[in-house]
Formats: C-alpha cells, sequence, structure tokens
C-alpha cells in the first residue's frame, strides 16, 4: 500500500505541475495578445495621421502646379536638354 501512496501522490504532484504550467502560458498567451493588439492599434493610429498628412500634402502641390504651369515664365533658359535635342535635329546629315 505504500508504494500505491507514493506512486497516487507522485501523479496527484505532476497533474498539479502540469495544470500550473498550462495556467502559466494561458496566462503568458493572453498577455502577449494583450501586447500586440495595443501595438497594432498603435500602428493604425500612426497610419492614419500620416494617411491624412500625405493626402494633404498631395492636394496642396496639386493646386500649386495648375497655377505655376498655366503662365510660362517669359525670358526663360532652354535647358541642357532641350539645347541638345534641337542641336541633334538640325545636324542630321542630308542625303
Amino acid at each position: 500500500m505504500s508504494t500505491e501512496t507514493a506512486t497516487k501522490s507522485k501523479n496527484d504532484e505532476q497533474r498539479a505541475a502540469t495544470a500550473s504550467i498550462k495556467q502559466l502560458r494561458a496566462q503568458e498567451a493572453a498577455s502577449a495578445m494583450r501586447e500586440y493588439q495595443q501595438e497594432r492599434l498603435v500602428v493604425l493610429a500612426r497610419t492614419e495621421q500620416l494617411r491624412a498628412l500625405r493626402l494633404s500634402r498631395d492636394s496642396q502641390p496639386a493646386n500649386d502646379q495648375i497655377s505655376n504651369n498655366q503662365v510660362p515664365a517669359a525670358g526663360k533658359a532652354r535647358s541642357s536638354k532641350q539645347r541638345n535635342s534641337s542641336k541633334q535635329q538640325t545636324s542630321k546629315p542630308s542625303r
């Protein structure tokens, strides 16, 4: 009978230890999930702020470009690319 009692006692201890470990893992998993969800909310909020700033920024230059492109500046020198392309067109050999 003493061996049965000792075996039963060890089994009870093992079950208790296993239950304790399972409970600890469940608590850690719940904590990790809460932390993940909080970080996700922070990222979503930051993304929304950046999106609003980008949309604001993108809508502003569009209005400025329209007004700048409508009236070309008088007397502006042509860029080097424009000069080179016009030289290439005029310097073609005739046959």
